[in-house]
């Protein structure tokens, strides 16, 4: 059982999941721990929604926002911690 209970656990705690750059991680989580991907993305995003109704991808949210200029994680880290206008908020 191992890995698998924790990502049942997981994904029934609903949770909110935050990560950079990550459907290459929740592909590989679904299909590895939770079930087997299915054969278009659509039907991929509802079972993703279903077990992760909650997910942030901050490289997703850092590009819709346009102010950050690179999506690099490393960028985003140095931005927020050096840019008074994202500094002051944290």
């Amino acid at each position: 059982m191992g890995f698998s209970l924790v990502m049942q656990l997981l994904a029934n705690s609903k949770k909110p999941l935050v990560g950079h750059n990550m459907i290459y991680d929740i592909t590989f989580l679904m299909n590895q721990f939770l079930k087997e991907l299915p054969s278009t993305f659509n039907e991929f995003s509802i079972d993703v929604n279903n077990h992760f109704p909650r997910l942030y991808d901050t490289k997703v949210l850092s590009q819709e926002v346009g102010t950050m200029g690179k999506t690099e994680l490393n960028h985003l880290y140095y931005k927020c911690c050096n840019d008074k206008k994202f500094s002051n908020n944290l």
